[in-house]
């Protein structure tokens, strides 16, 4: 099997197709005993990967991987989209959105989809480019397609992290980009919603999920990434008429600092002890959260009250 392996071009990223097997004589019978023992993992029907190779990748890489697997069992050039495309573009959307692959079919009657695809029969995107070895959809198109399909908590910190990683990447760019497609009511609701709360100053998924829960909550909008006169750090959340500090996951962030694995643990805990002390001294209050906080409305609702966070808008919905 070693053998059979090493044939494998690089371009293919580990993928095997089993006709290329059946070809090198290898019998079917054989390709599924090598799946049954565990060593060959179907990727797609017809596309198998090694399982050593398999188990190393991450969550995001198993799914690019299926999208890549599909590029090489389908007859026509397909143009990745939506969740495809933002994994290819390196774009953070949840795990439980790589159910399925995604691609762009314009024509008549190409709506729809089999065996783990869906064909989107949209309009064309004259700007997609070859990302990563395969055809998708631009940066624009990307964000815009996921901001008129997903609700506000998966697209946002797509587009957050476009604004603030990919140059020329602005909120005005993608507004007037969106300008030019057509897009259903529902759709353009959704996009210019997605579009009002996204923000270059958040730095993680976690803040980006829990500023626009604050704004489903109806909390008032916060200051990103603030800093304090004399202090060589900087929060995630102020709120300045009501003095709160608020910090997702506890993040140390100083403006200039020497790199966290650079310091031992007891180091890092001691520091931060330090930071949150000091930054006591120029708020009411301090809250921090988790993510189980911030993937729960109710729970983050009640930590941001206690604190004191004015709710100017209340029931705001996706």
């Amino acid at each position: 099997m070693r053998s059979i392996l090493a044939l494998d071009p690089p371009h293919t990223h580990g993928l095997i197709r089993s006709r290329d097997l059946l070809s090198l004589g290898l019998s079917s019978h054989r390709i599924h005993q090598h799946i049954a023992q565990g060593e060959l993992i179907r990727v797609r029907q017809g596309v198998l990967i090694a399982r050593a190779l398999w188990q190393e990748m991450s969550e995001t890489e198993r799914y690019i991987t299926r999208v890549r697997a599909t590029s090489l069992t389908v007859s026509r050039q397909l143009t990745f989209s939506h969740e495809s495309a933002a994994a290819l573009w390196g774009l953070p959307v949840p795990h439980s959105r790589h159910t399925r692959v995604h691609a762009l079919d314009p024509h008549p009657g190409g709506g729809g989809g089999y065996r783990g695809l869906t064909i989107h029969r949209m309009e064309p995107d004259p700007g997609s480019t070859v990302h990563n070895g395969l055809r998708t959809t631009s940066l624009e198109r990307t964000l815009i397609d996921l901001a008129r399909r997903l609700s506000l908590v998966d697209s946002v910190p797509a587009i957050d992290h476009a604004l603030r990683h990919f140059d020329g990447c602005t909120p005005e760019h993608l507004r007037e980009y969106a300008d030019t497609l057509v897009v259903s009511q529902r759709g353009f609701h959704r996009m210019h919603r997605a579009l009002l709360l996204s923000r270059e100053g958040a730095e993680s998924v976690g803040e980006s999920i829990s500023r626009v829960r604050m704004h489903e909550l109806g909390f008032a909008d916060p200051v990103l990434q603030k800093t304090f006169e004399g202090l060589p750090f900087r929060v995630d959340f102020w709120w300045p008429e009501a003095q709160v500090i608020g910090e997702f996951d506890g993040q140390i962030k100083y403006v200039t600092r020497a790199s966290p694995a650079d310091l031992s643990p007891a180091d890092v805990v001691w520091r931060e002890k330090r930071r949150e002390d000091e930054l006591r001294t120029r708020c009411r209050r301090f809250v921090r959260w988790d993510w189980a906080v911030a993937r729960s409305p109710q729970r983050l609702a009640t930590l941001l009250t206690e604190a004191g966070v004015p709710r100017p808008r209340i029931d705001r919905t996706s």
